[in-house]
C-alpha cells in the first residue's frame, strides 16, 4: 500500500483542517490499500528484496533506458542543426529556451490534466503525439531546413515530452513504498544515465553519417516503444474519492510554501537552472567552434559525460544514509559550479570531457534527492499539480538562457561558461544555510542488498 508523504514539519494550524488546501487529500479518501497487481508478494518491498523481482520496476527501468536513448539523441541533434544553420551560440541557448517553454506556460494545465486523466494514461498518450511530432519534423527536414522550423517544433514537441515526464515522475509513488523511493529513483536514475551515454554519442555518429533526420526518426521509435512499454504496467487499484476543484495558483503556491523543504529546494533549484540552463548548449558550441570538434566528436564527448550520471546512480543510496538531503543538494551544487567553471577554462576537448563526468555526477545528485522530496511531499492524488507547479518555478528563470548565449557571440562562449560557473557557486553559498536547516523531511534510504530522479 502506498503511504501518504508527509514531511517531518510543522503545519499551520489552518492546514490541518481537511479542506484547507485544495491539493491536499487523506489516506481514507484516497485508500490505496492493494497491492500493485503484477506484483505478487513481491509489490511491498522492504528494503531486503531485490527491486528486480518487482514486475513494475522491470518496466519501468526498461521504459527509462528506451527513452533516454530518445532524448539525448533528440538533445544532441537539435542544437547541432541550429549550430550548422545559424553559426551562432545564442542560436543554441534559444533553442533551449524554447525547450523550457512549456514548463513555464503550460505547467498548472497539464498538471490539472495529469490528475485527471492519471498518470500512466497522461505519459502513454504523450509518448505516442511526441512520436508523431518528431516523424513529421524528420520528414520535414528532408525538404527544407531553418532556424524557424527548428525553433517552431522545439515548442510543439517540448509540450508533450514535459508532459510524459511529470506522468512517470509521478507514476513512482504510486507503486513503492516511500521507504523505497530513494533507492528505486537512483536505480531508474541509474539506467538513465547509463543510456544517456548512448544518446548522446548515437546521435552524434547518426548527425554525421546520415544527417539530424535519422536522429529524429530513432526519437521518434524509442517514443512508440515506450507507449507499448507503459501499457504493460499494472497500477494499484483505488476507490473513487470526492471529485477536489484543483484551486487558483494562490493556494496552490500556499500548499509549497506550507512544506518548507519542497519550497526551499524548489527556490534553490530556479536559482541553479538561472545560470545552468545555458551550459550546455554552450559548452556544445565551445567544443565545435573554438576547439573544432565534429559531430562525431562531440557527440562522443557529451557521451564520456554520463559516466558521471552512472556513478552517482551507484553511489548515492549509501551516501543518503549518511547525509541529510540538503547537505546533497549543496554539495551537488558546489561541485557543478567548480565543474563548469573549469569546462569554461578548459582549452582541449579531453578536459572538457573529464569536467563533464563531474558536472554529470553533481547534476544527478541534485536531481535524484529534488525529485524525491517532490515525490514524498505531496499527495500522490495530486503529484501531477505539485510536479507541473515545481516545475514551471524550477524553470522560470531559464528564459535568461537565450540572452546568456546571444551575449557569448559577443565575449566568447568560454567567458560566460565561466560566469556562468561563479554563478551556480553563489547560489550555492546564499542557499547553503537554508538548504542545511530544512529539515528531516527530504529522502532516506531503508538498508538492503542494493543499497536516487532525471
Amino acid at each position: 500500500a502506498v503511504r501518504p508523504c508527509q514531511p517531518d514539519m510543522q503545519v499551520p494550524a489552518e492546514e490541518e483542517q481537511r479542506d484547507a488546501s485544495p491539493i491536499r487529500a487523506t489516506r481514507e479518501e484516497r485508500v490505496p490499500q492493494a497491492t500493485p497487481a503484477g506484483a505478487g508478494s513481491e509489490a511491498t518491498l522492504n528494503g531486503q528484496k531485490p527491486l528486480w523481482r518487482n514486475g513494475n520496476f522491470v518496466l519501468l527501468w526498461s521504459s527509462e533506458i528506451v527513452t533516454a536513448v530518445g532524448d539525448e539523441v533528440y538533445n544532441f541533434v537539435m542544437p547541432w542543426l541550429a549550430y550548422v544553420v545559424t553559426g551562432r551560440a545564442g542560436a543554441l541557448t534559444t533553442l533551449r529556451f524554447l525547450q523550457y517553454t512549456p514548463n513555464i506556460a503550460l505547467a498548472p494545465w497539464v498538471g490539472r490534466w495529469l490528475d485527471r486523466a492519471g498518470p500512466m494514461r497522461a505519459a502513454w498518450l504523450s509518448a505516442l503525439v511526441a512520436a508523431g511530432e518528431l516523424l513529421a519534423l524528420a520528414l520535414l527536414l528532408r525538404w527544407r531546413l531553418n532556424a524557424l522550423l527548428l525553433y517552431a517544433f522545439t515548442v510543439a514537441i517540448g509540450i508533450f515530452t514535459f508532459a510524459q515526464w511529470m506522468a512517470l515522475q509521478a507514476v513512482v509513488p504510486w507503486l513503492f513504498e516511500r521507504s523505497e523511493l530513494v533507492r528505486v529513483n537512483a536505480r531508474l536514475s541509474l539506467v538513465f544515465t547509463a543510456s544517456t551515454g548512448i544518446g548522446p554519442a548515437l546521435g552524434g555518429l547518426l548527425t554525421a553519417r546520415y544527417g539530424g533526420a535519422a536522429g529524429l526518426l530513432a526519437d521518434a521509435a524509442s517514443f512508440a516503444v515506450l507507449a507499448g512499454l507503459l501499457q504493460a504496467v499494472k497500477s494499484p487499484p483505488r476507490e473513487a474519492s470526492p471529485r477536489r476543484e484543483p484551486g487558483n495558483l494562490r493556494e496552490e503556491l500556499g500548499y509549497l510554501r506550507a512544506r518548507r523543504p519542497l519550497w526551499v529546494t524548489t527556490l534553490a533549484v530556479a536559482g541553479f537552472n538561472l545560470f545552468g540552463a545555458a551550459v550546455g548548449p554552450l559548452t556544445m558550441f565551445h567544443l565545435a567552434h573554438d576547439l573544432h570538434a565534429g559531430a562525431a566528436a562531440v557527440g562522443l564527448l557529451f557521451g564520456l559525460g554520463a559516466t558521471g550520471n552512472v556513478l552517482a546512480g551507484l553511489v548515492l543510496p549509501s551516501i543518503a544514509r549518511r547525509l541529510r538531503p540538503g547537505a546533497m543538494m549543496t554539495a551537488g551544487v558546489l561541485l557543478n559550479a567548480l565543474s563548469v567553471t573549469l569546462i569554461g577554462l578548459s582549452r582541449s576537448r579531453w578536459q572538457v570531457g573529464a569536467m563533464l563526468v563531474a558536472s554529470r555526477f553533481a547534476t544527478t545528485s541534485l536531481n535524484v534527492v529534488y525529485g524525491t522530496i517532490r515525490q514524498e511531499a505531496s499527495d500522490p492524488d495530486h503529484v501531477g499539480r505539485v510536479f507541473a507547479l515545481t516545475s514551471m518555478l524550477a524553470n522560470a528563470a531559464s528564459f535568461v538562457a537565450a540572452g546568456i548565449g546571444w551575449i557569448g557571440d559577443l565575449a566568447g562562449a568560454p567567458a560566460v561558461i565561466v560566469a556562468a560557473g561563479l554563478g551556480m557557486g553563489a547560489v550555492g553559498v546564499a542557499f547553503s544555510r537554508a538548504l542545511l536547516t530544512m529539515g528531516e523531511a527530504g529522502p532516506r534510504v531503508a538498508a538492503g542488498p542494493e543499497g536516487l530522479g532525471g
